[in-house]
């Protein structure tokens, strides 16, 4: 697969923040990735990422330097969970973006 550029972003979330379902096949886009970077996460805080793609979901856990990839060219629609009261004062930390198409 060749890549045609990298778009990037960091997120900071915290209790009450969450991403609604979308999808991020738009302008030259092909690969979505997120890196998980907050050491102290528990699962139980939410902000699980649920990747829906038509009858099935997967459900990922935001767990320390783990990286998750897809394809966005396939309509996989995505949302991020609500950040729960538990969390209290931790963020949920993450790099992500798209790697592109070539032009």
């Amino acid at each position: 697969v060749q890549i045609g550029g990298v778009q990037w972003n960091v997120h900071s979330m915290g209790r009450g923040d969450f991403l609604r379902i979308h999808n991020d096949d738009l302008r030259n886009r092909q690969f979505a990735f997120v890196l998980y970077l907050s050491p102290a996460w528990n699962e139980t805080y939410g902000g699980t990422l649920h990747l829906v793609d038509g009858t099935r979901t997967i459900q990922i856990e935001p767990r320390y330097n783990s990286l998750v990839v897809f394809d966005v060219t396939h309509g996989i629609r995505h949302f991020v969970e609500t950040i729960r009261p538990s969390a209290e004062h931790r963020r949920r930390i993450s790099f992500g973006g798209w790697l592109l198409r070539p032009s």
